[in-house]
């Protein structure tokens, strides 16, 4: 798909994928958060939806921005001690939202072990 002009500014690639980074660490940690108080079967649909946001600021800042690329898995690593945390106490936690909630880490770690680096456009 092509890629319009103005998203082809590596300053604007590199802000684009941090903003969508936060935005996928506030939807994650909103249902990591939720699954903790009763809201599973929300929290196990809000937290695809951040990791979805987060491939996307992955696929955004892969693998020319690497200050971007740092600030994505220091998230990822967050999500994962969260997610221990819940683990650790999953008599509170939902199974289903645990169940979506491994999925999805699974799914976001394979992704990023299987893509191939873009080609040098030069």
């Amino acid at each position: 798909m092509p890629v319009p002009a103005i998203l082809q500014n590596p300053k604007l690639q590199a802000s684009l994928a941090i903003f969508l980074f936060v935005i996928a660490w506030w939807f994650g940690n909103g249902a990591l958060f939720m699954s903790e108080f009763g809201g599973g079967i929300t929290a196990s649909f809000i937290f695809p939806i951040g990791g979805a946001l987060w491939w996307a600021g992955y696929k955004i800042s892969y693998p020319a921005h690497k200050s971007a690329m740092v600030i994505g898995f220091a998230l990822l690593a967050l999500w994962t001690f969260s997610l221990l945390m819940v683990f650790a106490s999953y008599k509170y936690a939902p199974h289903l939202f645990l169940w979506v909630a491994s999925a999805t880490m699974a799914l976001l770690i394979t992704g990023i072990a299987r893509i191939r680096p873009r080609p040098d456009p030069s």
